[in-house]
């Protein structure tokens, strides 16, 4: 069994890695529709850095209006610097807000919590469709996502 100082040093090789791997996106703000307003969620995964707390609060309100959409019928779509939508890019966004947002909500100023806390129960509702597996397999075309 790896010990706990192992798992440390992995870590922060892996953090430094993903560094990297974000540091020559640009820190503009993105579209709403873009891939690219994960990257705060996901800086805020490798530090601790309370100037991303704004861009956070940002991401998951944006979060908050793909899932009215999706629950009026239409399907939320975040597309990559390159124009590609993939389906995957929807939960992958969701994903990083919600670990960032465990992660560091101890931490976050009072009005940037609430408007959180205001925001993530429509966008979980992006989440529910995957509810329907939870007794049966998902179809062939659905088990990537």
């Amino acid at each position: 069994m790896a010990s706990e100082s192992e798992f440390t040093r992995y870590r922060n090789v892996l953090c430094e890695l993903v560094a990297e791997a974000l540091g020559p996106i640009s820190r503009a703000q993105a579209a709403d529709d873009s891939l690219l307003v994960a990257v705060p969620a996901a800086r805020l995964l490798t530090c601790d850095d309370p100037a991303l707390y704004p861009a956070l609060t940002q991401g998951v309100r944006i979060l908050d209006r793909s899932g009215r959409l999706a629950t009026g019928g239409e399907t939320p779509r975040f597309v990559d610097p390159a124009g590609h939508h993939r389906e995957i890019y929807t939960p992958l966004v969701l994903h990083l807000h919600l670990a960032a947002f465990s992660r560091c909500y101890e931490r976050l100023p009072q009005p940037l919590w609430a408007a959180c806390e205001d925001a993530l129960p429509q966008a979980l509702e992006l989440a529910r469709p995957v509810e329907r597996f939870a007794d049966i397999a998902p179809p062939p075309d659905r088990v990537a996502l």
